[in-house]
């Protein structure tokens, strides 16, 4: 595609030039409202301005050659975006897993919800970790997404913002009146749902593409997930998609408290003085007794972000608050250090989208729920 990046990388003896190697612009994140999606004429811009840095590229670096004559050199070849990925002298542990990253990422646009569980009965007593269930109001928030789901997320309308998102090889097999493009004259099976507009309340039957369903191991987001409907879907290659179905990754599960799970953190301030103390210096670093730091979550998390990067498929992840920060902050972009003091309320599925390159969407769903002091669950005291 034309704002494909150079293919020659990570070379371990690398060619100087005059200019150096070109820097990534971070992607910056934009929230509903606030900024609006970019316009035809706005993309068709930013694809030639990348065209005319591709051909700079061309000016100042020359292609890996294949006669052997660069063996020596430490380099990763990559043949449109994983299709074919050729190593050359790639030892140790960081290259490898730069390696593993790239052979994943792709320029294809998607779209990614999270969503913490329904309020749980610690959520409701202010206290963190553990394994309960849900209450009353964490059980009319699962049934809420479970009507709300079909709609927002495996429908095209639902995950519209300016740019496609339909373009991987499962989507668009079939259009709002019924028609399959890939079999003309018999429907694919199962590409009709019932839908309902979270927005109108509206429900009728709509046209629908595969999506995916990731969950913690934990009682509290297996609930909240269990009233999403699995039809299953037939696909444009032949075969069959079973649609949402969940797959349990312990990596999703809340950050482990240890010593301090099932207290509240002000029981936590009255028995561990100076822990309460060392967690509000560094929120980041800081490791409850027994138990993990968001830096180490950042580590359990790093394989599933490898997995999210290949999807070109909608995703839905129903996780915890810690969990979602760091996730949140990763698929936006933001610093690292502000990623514990990121806002996650509760009953609320946060849509990000973006075109595969640096363009950001964020839109929140809030389910209308007046149940008292919802968002006050203890878990942004300190």
């Amino acid at each position: 595609p034309p704002w494909a990046r150079p293919a020659a990388a990570l070379r371990g003896r690398a060619r100087a030039t005059a200019r150096g190697r070109p820097r990534a612009r971070p992607r910056r994140a934009t929230t509903a409202g606030s900024t609006p999606p970019p316009t035809e004429l706005q993309l068709a811009q930013k694809v030639a301005a990348t065209e005319r840095a591709i051909r700079d590229y061309g000016r100042y670096y020359v292609t890996i050659q294949d006669d052997s004559s660069e063996d020596d050199l430490s380099y990763v070849k990559l043949v449109d975006y994983g299709k074919k990925v050729i190593t050359n002298n790639i030892r140790g542990f960081l290259l490898m897993q730069i390696v593993k990253y790239l052979s994943h990422v792709h320029p294809r646009p998607r779209t990614v919800y999270l969503s913490r569980h329904g309020q749980s009965e610690y959520n409701a007593v202010q206290k963190i970790g553990g394994n309960p269930g849900l209450t009353n109001a964490g059980e009319a928030y699962a049934k809420w997404l479970g009507t709300v789901v079909p709609g927002e997320v495996w429908t095209r309308d639902g995950r519209k913002t300016g740019f496609s998102t339909s373009d991987d090889e499962h989507d668009d097999d079939e259009t709002d009146d019924g028609r399959a493009d890939a079999c003309p004259g018999r429907p694919l099976f199962g590409r009709r749902f019932p839908c309902a507009d979270p927005r109108t309340g509206e429900t009728r039957s709509r046209a629908i593409a595969p999506a995916r369903l990731w969950t913690s191991t934990l009682k509290r987001t297996i609930d909240t997930a269990r009233h999403i409907p699995h039809p299953v879907l037939e696909l444009r290659s032949g075969g069959v998609w079973h649609q949402m179905s969940p797959r349990v990754y312990r990596n999703l599960d809340e950050i482990f408290a240890g010593d301090c799970e099932g207290m509240t953190y002000e029981e936590i301030a009255a028995t561990h003085t100076n822990e309460a103390k060392l967690r509000k210096r560094d929120k980041l670093g800081y490791r409850y007794p027994r138990g993990e730091s968001y830096l180490d979550l950042i580590a359990r998390l790093d394989p599933l972000m490898h997995e999210l990067e290949s999807y070109k498929e909608p995703l839905l992840i129903v996780s915890h608050q810690a969990t979602l920060r760091i996730l949140y902050s990763y698929l936006v972009g933001g610093a690292r250090k502000d990623a514990p003091k990121v806002e996650i309320p509760l009953h609320t599925v946060i849509k990000i989208t973006w075109d595969g390159w640096r363009n950001i969407h964020e839109e929140r769903i809030c389910m209308s729920d007046d149940t008292p002091n919802l968002q006050h669950d203890g878990q942004n005291v300190f």
